[in-house]
């Protein structure tokens, strides 16, 4: 499984991938975390790798990122 973390907040990705790593020990899975601070750059890495779960921030210290557009416009592609 292929899991994308998508937050500004370096310390927050930290903790959500902490998390994820601690619930696949216990459900016996595997994967692999990528981390991005910008959904530009996660929709970017999106359009040559497949990724099947996005934890994506909603509101970004650039006031020009928001998470809810960018998870439409993943959505949608």
């Amino acid at each position: 499984m292929q899991i994308a973390i998508c937050d500004d907040h370096e310390i927050i990705a930290k903790e959500i991938e902490t998390l994820i790593h601690k619930f696949n020990k216990i459900k016996g899975l595997g994967g692999d975390i990528v981390y991005f601070s910008k959904p530009s750059n996660l929709y970017e890495y999106m359009e040559h790798n497949d990724v099947d779960l996005v934890f994506m921030d909603l509101e970004f210290m650039d006031e020009k990122e928001d998470g809810i557009l960018w998870c439409k416009k993943i959505h949608k592609k």
